[in-house]
């Protein structure tokens, strides 16, 4: 696979600026060369376990008496 040729790049960029986008991504491969799609840069991060979702805050359980 084409990206997994540029791991070490991308882990780096993502280890530097953990919220970094897809897209952001997407554009430094294209800098060095190579062009992918944002559901290959999803996957690669898929195979390694690492979630990008980034999540609402919710309001936390509470629990109401009853009479």
């Amino acid at each position: 696979m084409r990206i997994e040729a540029h791991a070490e790049l991308i882990l780096e960029a993502y280890k530097a600026t953990p919220d970094i986008t897809l897209a952001e991504l997407q554009a430094l491969l294209a800098d060095h060369g190579t062009e992918v799609a944002l559901g290959t840069i999803w996957r690669f991060f898929a195979r390694r376990g690492i979630t990008r979702k980034k999540r609402q805050r919710t309001r936390p359980s509470r629990i109401v008496p009853t009479s």
